[in-house]
């Protein structure tokens, strides 16, 4: 499941298996996007068509696929439906806890006494 806003990167570079159309795939493994919308399985995605699986929208139509889409007479008017899990949540880094470690280590090295010549 994500949440709008999310940032999540796409864990594909390429059509899973049969290309869903004659256009190369428009993202790039680890490519980073935001999730616009998230529609589950079932819910509905335009006034026509039901997502059979859970979908994401990135904002980022690709005209290719839009013109596919309309040449087709496909039923979903929309080309910014990505299958959900072509994605992964980005794992967010929390440093905080390794510097509040990192601040109560004692001090290890003795200071070097300094010798005039």
């Amino acid at each position: 499941m994500f949440e709008i806003r999310q940032k999540v990167a796409c864990v594909i570079d390429d059509w899973p298996e049969e290309p869903l159309t004659p256009v190369p795939f428009p993202l790039k493994r680890n490519q980073i996007v935001v999730v616009k919308a998230y529609y589950r399985a079932g819910q509905e995605l335009d006034a026509n068509k039901e997502a059979s699986v859970d979908v994401i929208s990135i904002g980022q139509e690709n005209p290719e696929i839009a013109a596919y889409i309309k040449l087709m007479n496909l039923r979903a008017q929309e080309s910014d439906y990505w299958i959900a899990s072509w994605f992964r949540p980005l794992q967010k880094l929390d440093i905080s806890e390794g510097l509040s470690q990192l601040i109560r280590l004692p001090l290890t090295v003795t200071p070097r006494e300094h010798v005039e010549a």
